[in-house]
């Protein structure tokens, strides 16, 4: 769920550094890269340890894309609000791949409905 809003929210400021005339076009399309790579697993319910893995990755390559159009908007522009947008998309990421990158091993207790075990 987590993933999906913040999917929604990078779609919307890569929609909003495209009009932006002092960000690079390539600072809008990393961060839709980022979006789609954020999109492509968040609606699977992730039930099985390869599933969790498929979704690490996922947020990895979101964080890496993100930091790359960070990379490319401190090249065009010395505005703040485009950098701090990126920045808190980055923060975000790297909390959500950390969070990932602890759960990608859990194994389900067939037992108990819904609980998991390391």
């Amino acid at each position: 769920m987590m993933a999906a809003l913040v999917a929604i929210l990078t779609a919307l400021i890569a929609g909003l550094l495209y009009i932006n005339p002092d960000i690079s076009v390539n600072v809008a399309i990393c961060c839709l890269i980022a979006a789609s790579c954020l999109a492509i697993v968040a609606p699977f319910e992730a039930l099985e340890p390869a599933a969790r893995k498929r979704i690490c990755v996922g947020c990895i390559a979101f964080v890496v894309a993100i930091v790359i159009a960070f990379a490319l908007a401190i090249q065009t522009t010395d505005d703040r609000g485009p950098l701090g947008a990126l920045a808190s998309l980055a923060t975000g990421g790297i909390v959500l791949a950390a969070w990932s990158f602890t759960i990608r091993n859990r194994r389900g207790r067939p037992q108990w409905r819904n609980y998991f075990d390391r």
